[in-house]
């Protein structure tokens, strides 16, 4: 093998794992996390909303649908990214929402997780949106 040949493979190799390791891109006009649980958001009618959370898959949850005024908001896509270290323990990857903000109003986003028969609920996320 040509010394040509092993650097194009040896840059096909390190490109193709730059490119495994880039982080999901979350095309959104606003990006929520859990650190955002709480807060006060407002924002303007035909922005977008994405919520990214942590799954709680690891002690027996499983996120449900989200609650919220669909008056105000309407859910227009979940995502799962599995967790980057799939053999760490616990690690049940993150799950994304996205919402368009349709009309003016207020409305409390929850995100509910439930085990059993759904009667333990864990709120994943929990917010208050107004849309101006």
């Amino acid at each position: 093998m040509s010394p040509l040949s092993k650097c194009i493979i040896l840059v096909a190799i390190i490109v193709s794992a730059i490119a495994a390791c880039k982080k999901e891109s979350v095309d959104a006009d606003i990006k929520l996390t859990e650190a955002d649980n709480g807060k006060l958001i407002s924002v303007t009618r035909g922005e977008t909303i994405a919520v990214t959370a942590g799954d709680p898959g690891d002690s027996g949850y499983q996120t449900i649908d989200p609650k919220f005024d669909a008056t105000v908001l309407t859910l227009n896509s979940r995502s799962h990214q599995n967790p980057k270290n799939p053999k760490m323990l616990g690690d049940f990857g993150t799950n994304t929402w996205k919402f368009t903000a349709i009309s003016t109003g207020k409305t409390t986003l929850k995100i509910p997780a439930v085990r059993g028969a759904n009667t333990d609920t864990l709120w994943v996320f929990s917010n208050q949106i107004t849309v101006n």
